[in-house]
């Protein structure tokens, strides 16, 4: 096998020896070839067009002297093999540039073909060698690294993961800790800061059609001219992103909110928020409303920061809508104790009312009777006819009395012939009695029974509304609707008086009876709105739905009717 070919370079300055050198290569070995240059600066210039194997060099040059000429060399072309040609007195520096990295070294006066062949052969073969364990070392190197980075990233990833699960899983146990929303909202940021570091944040509940109200908010006292957010309520139909969030169920990250024609930089610090991040919150198959991530810097939020915030929705949204039930349930109980309390009143009220009108009036009456009987009983008969007929009169007075105490408590008209003829009865008993007049029109009740329950509760939250009328209204008239379809009853009453706060008045307690009037409504499956304000009159409008408690006309035609 042909031995591989080899280019070499001879720095050298002084020519004879020059000369020497190449011959004694020529007539050596044909696959060893030889340039010939005088100066370091000629050499470098030729390793620089390539091709060169193994270098021979003096270390006395016009340009360069010593071993800095090894140095210069070695620093330019670190893959060729040098040989260095000393003459008498360079032992020392020789050696240095050998262990400097030089694969042998050659005294001038000393060198013979087969010595210098030999030497230029194992220098070539030993760089060639030294290159490739320098290659396979490099290699090494390289890979060590990358399967170092791919551990440390592992490793961080397995750290960040494992923080993440940790966080996630305190993030269960402050969101389920408690079942005040305010709490609950309140710990969802604080859990929300530890997956992904924002500026200011906030929670948006939705609150009806397309509305989204802000109920906790973090980080806006910062921003320099920002409004409180919190209770801010926002139209998501005038703004895309938080749209898309609601009606869309999906995240939302805008990189650059300057670059978003639909941003508003008006509300809550939006002129100097950069980077927005919104995610839902779906609870029983729907948005319930959602929280957002801010950043006075665009482009800061990433795909990752969007993961993690999505991490936390499932289980803040349970635990928002749980909380909402709570308040929910805990607020019907309220209404339920307030109503209680108000049947009780009512019934005490009651019977203190009929109890002053037995000893006041009727038991009064009974007493002149008595008396006038007596007397009438020691008169002579000629004079006895004069005061039982006083006591006559005594006596249709008292039937009346009893009669009216009787109809106040409840109309046996209603059970015998029905609403619309209790209500005509009472719309020109309540004109006598107020001096308000009635505006009545129906549509679809005449000739028609409905439950008794049904009649009774759309008679009593006539009669109520109508109280408060004359009570608080300020008016000389008012107006009553009452229309039927086949599965809804509709009253409505309407007066243009002074109007009212119906919430307020609620939930101060100066209800008027609008509480218990909405719970007689609510317990039959049916509504009450209550549609006022002050100065703008009152509209009271209850739908009372009629399939579940539709009766056979027979049966409460030949059955008769319970008492309310």
């Amino acid at each position: 096998m042909a031995p591989d070919p080899i280019h070499v370079l001879l720095i050298e300055d002084d020519r004879s020896h020059a000369h020497i050198a190449r011959a004694l290569i020529k007539s050596g070995d044909d696959s060893i070839s030889c340039d010939w240059v005088e100066t370091l600066a000629d050499g470098l210039n030729r390793l620089d067009a390539g091709g060169i194997d193994v270098v021979l060099l003096d270390f006395g040059l016009p340009d360069s002297h010593g071993l800095d000429t090894f140095l210069r060399l070695q620093a330019h072309s670190p893959s060729v093999a040098v040989i260095p040609l000393t003459g008498t007195g360079d032992d020392a520096l020789a050696l240095k540039a050998v262990h400097l990295g030089a694969q042998d070294y050659l005294f001038k006066g000393a060198v013979n073909q087969q010595l210098l062949t030999r030497t230029i052969r194992y220098a070539f073969e030993r760089k060639r060698q030294e290159e490739a364990l320098r290659r396979a070392r490099d290699e090494l190197e390289l890979r060590v690294a990358e399967r170092t980075a791919e551990l440390r990233d592992l490793y961080d990833a397995e750290r960040r993961a494992r923080e993440t699960a940790e966080t996630l899983r305190a993030a269960n146990l402050a969101l389920t800790r408690s079942l005040n929303l305010d709490e609950v909202l309140t710990s969802l940021l604080d859990c929300l800061a530890h997956l992904v570091p924002y500026d200011s944040a906030c929670v948006m509940l939705h609150t009806g059609d397309s509305q989204l109200g802000v109920y906790v908010a973090h980080g806006y006292e910062q921003w320099p001219q920002s409004e409180p957010m919190r209770r801010i309520v926002f139209d998501a139909q005038a703004h895309p992103h938080l749209g898309r969030i609601l009606f869309q169920g999906e995240s939302v990250l805008i990189p650059d909110t300057s670059e978003e024609p639909s941003w508003d930089a008006t509300i809550g610090g939006g002129a100097v928020i950069r980077n927005w991040l919104g995610v839902p919150l779906a609870a029983r198959g729907r948005v319930i409303g959602l929280y957002s991530m801010d950043k006075g810097a665009p482009g800061f939020f990433t795909a990752e920061h969007r993961q993690l915030a999505e991490m936390l929705t499932a289980q803040a949204a349970a635990a928002i809508d749980n909380a909402r039930l709570f308040a929910d349930v805990h607020s019907r109980e309220e209404q339920l104790r307030a109503l209680s309390r108000r049947l009780v009143e009512v019934q005490e009220s009651e019977r203190r009312l009929i109890a002053r009108e037995l000893h006041d009036e009727i038991g009064q009456m009974l007493t002149g009777l008595k008396l006038l009987l007596g007397t009438a009983l020691r008169l002579p008969p000629e004079t006895m006819g004069e005061r039982l007929s006083q006591a006559q009169e005594l006596l249709n007075e008292l039937m009346g009395r009893v009669r009216n105490l009787s109809l106040d408590l409840r109309p046996a008209m209603l059970d015998d012939l029905g609403l619309l003829h209790a209500l005509f009865w009472h719309f020109e008993r309540y004109t006598q009695q107020t001096g308000i007049e009635i505006q009545f029109t129906h549509t679809g009740i005449e000739g028609r029974r409905f439950a008794h329950e049904i009649e009774t509760a759309a008679y009593r939250l006539i009669q109520e509304a109508l109280t408060n009328v004359a009570r608080y209204a300020g008016v000389g008239n008012a107006s009553v609707h009452v229309w039927a379809s086949d599965d809804l009853l509709t009253v409505q009453v309407e007066d243009r008086g002074c109007g009212f706060d119906p919430e307020t008045a609620i939930a101060a307690g100066r209800s008027n009876g609008l509480a218990g009037m909405r719970e007689r409504a609510e317990l039959l499956g049916g509504s009450l709105t209550i549609d006022s304000s002050p100065g703008a009159g009152a509209n009271l409008t209850a739908n009372l739905p009629l399939k579940a408690h539709d009766e056979d006309s027979s049966s409460q035609n030949g059955e008769g009717r319970d008492a309310e």
